[in-house]
């Protein structure tokens, strides 16, 4: 800037105007100043510009696995949303470990970012205000609520009642619930799954020999596919199969059809999630669609209002979710 400003014979504020595109500059002026640009080959130095404003527009999103399809889409949706409003998303992956986690939080405690978006599996909301970010947090999930911080998550035992009382006005009566509800990595959404499933039932007057619950962790294909497969190797399935993620879900449809048995003739399966695969399998699964066009604009908007307000109060806020009907549910029967 002070070269093209020596050459053009004018003030670096002036150039500063032309850059900007400021209107108040004489047009002779305007057109001096980006003739000598031109010869000069200047461009402005977002660093530079960035430190005089004390913004990076640079935020960052940590989730446990970018390759589970659910935290794909999760970002996808957020850097969207991020770049509709002018700024940069980084996304980091933790592993779902506590150190890494940790570790992540502190590379941004340097003002690397504006402010941070993580859905953590380890870390609790009293390690989070003790590191003292320095910058907005935004919450994604279940594990934290009444941190005094921005939490975003769905109900997840609303849901599950919702999916457990679809079920059984499908005509089902004996149940399978695939997936670990006391594992550090599905403690959380796992518990709360699982008790929206049993109330529903307990209120439908079914007991509890209704149900068994196959301990399978993490919530992998491959994982869904081997826990209902050696189930399958004990007897029949029962009326339904509920699994706590789509990728679990996908497995156990695999595991039944090469067992011989037909999806939903012989047994309803149902996912969470929404996955892509879970709408395109045969036949697709009925699931839980968390709306995460909602959780990005919110997350996103959220930090917005910090950067600006940082003394805003944010609490948990419930997104809203539908149960998309398929064709993995989509007989009623009745079993003899």
């Amino acid at each position: 800037m002070t070269d093209v400003a020596k050459k053009a014979g004018v003030s670096q504020r002036t150039v500063s105007n032309v850059v900007r595109n400021y209107q108040y500059v004489a047009p002779h002026t305007r057109e001096r100043v980006l003739k000598t640009i031109a010869e000069v080959g200047y461009r402005p130095n977002k660093a530079a510009r960035q430190l005089r404003s004390g913004r990076t527009k640079l935020i960052a999103l940590a989730v446990p696995d970018i390759t589970w399809p659910y935290f794909s889409m999760l970002a996808q949706a957020i850097q969207v949303e991020a770049n509709r409003v002018g700024l940069t998303l980084i996304v980091r992956e933790t592993r779902g470990s506590a150190s890494v986690e940790r570790q992540v939080l502190e590379d941004f405690h340097t003002g690397s970012v504006d402010g941070l978006i993580i859905s953590p599996i380890e870390l609790s909301g009293q390690e989070l205000r003790e590191l003292d970010l320095g910058i907005p947090v935004v919450l994604l999930g279940e594990r934290i609520h009444d941190a005094g911080l921005l939490h975003l998550s769905i109900d997840n035992v609303s849901a599950a009642r919702k999916m457990m009382e679809y079920l059984i006005d499908r005509g089902a009566r004996s149940f399978w619930i695939v997936g670990d509800s006391d594992t550090m990595a599905t403690r959380s959404a796992g518990k709360l799954r699982k008790q929206g499933f049993i109330e529903a039932a307990s209120l439908n007057g079914f007991c509890e020999d209704a149900w068994i619950q196959l301990p399978a962790s993490p919530w992998t294909l491959e994982n869904g596919y081997a826990t209902v497969s050696a189930q399958l190797g004990k007897g029949r399935p029962p009326d339904a199969i509920i699994c706590m993620n789509d990728l679990l879900a996908l497995g156990a449809l695999r595991a039944c059809q090469e067992s011989g048995f037909m999806v939903p003739q012989d047994t309803m399966i149902s996912g969470w999630d929404d996955i892509p695969f879970a709408a395109f399998c045969t036949p697709p699964i009925t699931t839980i669609s968390a709306d995460l066009a909602t959780i990005s604009r919110k997350a996103v908007g959220g930090l917005k209002i910090l950067f600006d307000e940082p003394d805003s109060k944010l609490s948990d806020v419930t997104v809203g979710y539908k149960l998309l009907s398929r064709e993995s549910t989509g007989t009623l029967f009745s079993r003899d």
